[in-house]
Order: structure tokens, then sequence, then C-alpha cells
């Protein structure tokens, strides 16, 4: 698997390189994910910690917030490739209308920017890696320890 850096008003930091790249190696054993992927570096504000694009044109690419430390963002990229691994098995995905289409059932929204956060968490694509992400990040965890 490879993994691309995208650096988007965020400095180098070869600490969290290193640190996404061996948790990203490890969730590709764990859960099926693309041969390539691009994790973009962004400052973002204090409240998001990562996003996964729907967008097809971006299908592999995973945000991270800059602002976090290389301890800081392994739990907030877990939670992201298990998006990335739904929208990789088409699980998940957005039509161009911007539809959000899980598991076959069209959801009528356009953006989740303007739930709260309890309606944002009952999403069912949450919902899923919200049952996922406390084993594969234990997994992770582990795996990191003995590396």
């Amino acid at each position: 698997m490879k993994v691309q850096f995208l650096y988007l008003g965020s400095d180098y930091c070869p600490k969290k390189e290193a640190v996404i790249v061996k948790s990203t190696q490890c969730m590709a054993h764990l859960i099926e994910l693309p041969s390539k992927i691009e994790i973009e570096m962004s400052p973002m504000s204090l409240s998001i910690y990562g996003q996964t694009t729907l967008d097809p044109r971006f299908s592999n690419r995973v945000r991270l917030n800059s602002h976090l430390s290389p301890k800081e963002i392994i739990i907030p990229l877990v939670h992201e490739l298990i998006h990335l691994h739904q929208t990789h098995t088409k699980q998940l995905s957005m039509l161009r209308d911007g539809t959000i289409v899980w598991l076959g059932r069209k959801y009528g929204m356009r953006s989740t920017q303007n739930l709260s956060y309890k309606d944002y968490c009952q999403l069912p694509w949450e919902m899923d890696v919200s049952t996922k992400e406390r084993l594969l990040l234990e997994k992770v965890l582990d795996y990191a320890k003995k590396a």
C-alpha cells in the first residue's frame, strides 16, 4: 500500500508521517483499504479532527487536522480509515447531486455540517464506525507498541 501526503497550509512533520504510515499499514491488514491512500494535512477548526471526502474525484483521500500531535492523530486516523473502507467497499457514496448513499439507501442531505453533534453521531455510517473503531484502535495501538 502506498501512502501519499499532501500539505495544505501546514508544515511537513516526519514524526506524524511515520505514525500515520505505520497505523495505516496496520489498518490495511484489518480492513479492506485502497492500494493508494492520500493523507491531506490541513489546519482545521479545533473541533474537527479529520474528514473523509465523499467526492469521487478524491475517493482515496483522508484529511487530518495538522494541529494534532503525532499521538493525537491516531484516533481520528483510525476513524477516517474506517470511512475510507466504507467508500472503498461501496457501502458509502455520494451521488453527483450531493445525495449521500449508505448501503443502497439515499439520504436527502447534501451536507452533514448543519447537524448537531448528537444527530451527526446517529447517522448510520457514523454508527457503523463507532461499533468498529474501539477494537481497531486497540489493535493499531498494540501494533505500534510492538513495532
